[in-house]
């Protein structure tokens, strides 16, 4: 069945293309050449290159580069011609970015993405003229097109062309990037008596557009993932960077530092992943400081909701008010909201658990005895800071570890995962562990110390360290 609808596909295109040679002869000179051209990149006999010197082999890197250029600037002229046209629903009966999303399996984005480009050089003769004769490439002509559109309307048409022109020459001395920044020196050119002025209400039509376009999107990719994408005003983005790039920073000195740099089992984390750390790490120390309204620390919130027939009864069977009298439903629900409620955890055989057990995580107290007493990460050559820092149960939670400051350390982001226990202690991992005198120590594993004799933080050796 679908081998015959692709057929049905093919011949419908054939036939598009035959009625359009048929109107427009012209065409067949393109479709032709065309063809030539992926005949001859598909017969290329790449067995030749085996024996190629490296001059040779960058030569044809070189030559792909311009083919590709080539093409490309072409595929984004007749994408626009296309779209101009509305052809894709005159002869298919579907949109253009619908038609090149099934007809070439594109993912939507990338083909609304290429009939953007092809929209924005619309009117851009010059422009479109020189990416066709391979003196400006897909890229840069992108760039180009996003500085003229960023012009202030009060310049006049020869003024535009102008600036369209010197643009077109500076392409043969700037990358895209570097285009995309001549915006101030354009003004001068083609209005110099009054360049501060546009540049100034260019700068101000530029904030409004990007603050208008400011975004971030997080998408999972149903494979454990989530992607992000993002635009933001590239002034308060630069505090989000600036952060970033501290951690970075920070982890880079501690990674470099840290014991567990020998340990070949211990991945070494690149740039890109030491920047996504980072920016967990953000995420992370907002939660615990219950930076973002409806975030209580470093755990979920689970919200229950009870009608006040069931909550006053549960309150009277186990006894809300030690003296039994009757309570308001008004005043019952101020109690409760005010109130601290401690969970009576219950084992098997409804006895009462050690309070240690009632709650999973280090409660605010706890947290600042545990900044006083380790200073921060307690892993050897750390540096990270308390805020930074996670608080790891010596015991597991889930194997009867008690949240109690004697049985807690703090661990950053990077190490907690290194020190998690696993069932069986393998010798291959590090382990950390309580001393007799309760100082937090890391065992190392047995590739790394074959003793694995405890190790400290030095700033248990030097209490200043920790302040």
């Amino acid at each position: 069945m679908l081998s015959g609808a692709v057929g049905l596909w093919e011949l419908s295109v054939r036939a598009i293309s035959v009625l359009c040679m048929e109107d427009h002869p012209q065409v067949e000179a393109t479709l032709a050449s065309l063809a030539t051209v992926e005949a001859l990149l598909i017969g290329l006999d790449h067995a030749e290159r085996r024996l190629a010197t490296a001059a040779d082999r960058l030569a044809v890197v070189d030559a792909c580069l311009r083919v590709a250029s080539l093409a490309e600037n072409l595929l984004v002229e007749v994408v626009g011609e296309a779209e101009r046209a509305d052809a894709a629903k005159v002869a298919v009966g579907c949109g253009l970015r619908a038609w090149l999303a099934d007809r070439h399996r594109l993912n939507p984005r990338h083909a609304g993405a290429l009939i953007k480009r092809a929209e924005a050089l619309e009117g851009l003769a010059v422009v479109r003229a020189a990416a066709l004769s391979g003196e400006v490439a897909p890229a840069q002509a992108a760039a180009i097109a996003s500085v003229l559109q960023e012009l202030p309307a009060e310049l006049d048409g020869a003024q535009r062309e102008r600036a369209e022109e010197a643009l077109v020459g500076y392409a043969a001395e700037f990358d895209p990037k570097g285009l995309a920044h001549l915006s101030q020196h354009l003004l001068e050119v083609v209005a110099p008596d009054k360049a501060d002025e546009l540049e100034e209400a260019r700068l101000a039509a530029q904030e409004k557009r990007v603050h208008r376009d400011r975004r971030l999107v997080f998408t999972r990719d149903g494979l454990g993932g989530v992607r992000i994408h993002g635009y933001l005003p590239v002034g308060e983005a630069e505090f989000l960077v600036t952060q970033v790039d501290a951690r970075v920073n920070a982890l880079l000195a501690a990674q470099r530092e840290a014991p567990d740099r020998t340990d070949a089992l211990v991945p070494v984390r690149t740039a890109a992943q030491l920047r996504a750390d980072a920016l967990l790490e953000l995420g992370w120390f907002a939660a615990s400081h219950a930076w973002a309204p409806g975030s209580d620390g470093d755990r979920p919130r689970v919200l229950v909701l009870l009608r006040y027939d069931h909550l006053r009864s549960v309150a009277e069977q186990h006894g809300l008010l030690v003296s039994g009298d009757d309570i308001a439903p008004g005043d019952l629900r101020r109690m409760l909201v005010e109130a601290d409620l401690l969970p009576a955890v219950l084992g098997g055989e409804s006895e009462i658990l050690d309070l240690g057990r009632a709650k999973r995580y280090a409660d605010p107290i706890q947290r600042v005895a545990l900044a006083a007493r380790d200073g921060g990460c307690v892993f050897p050559g750390c540096d990270m800071s308390p805020g930074w820092c996670h608080s790891h149960h010596t015991t597991g939670w889930r194997d009867g570890g008690e949240t109690n400051l004697a049985e807690l350390a703090l661990y950053c982001r990077h190490h907690h995962p290194i020190v998690e226990p696993r069932r069986g202690d393998p010798p291959w991992r590090w382990r950390h562990q309580m001393g007799a005198d309760g100082v937090p120590e890391v065992v190392p594993p047995r590739h790394v110390d074959s003793s694995r004799t405890p190790r400290r933080h030095q700033r248990f050796r030097n209490p200043r360290l920790r302040q």
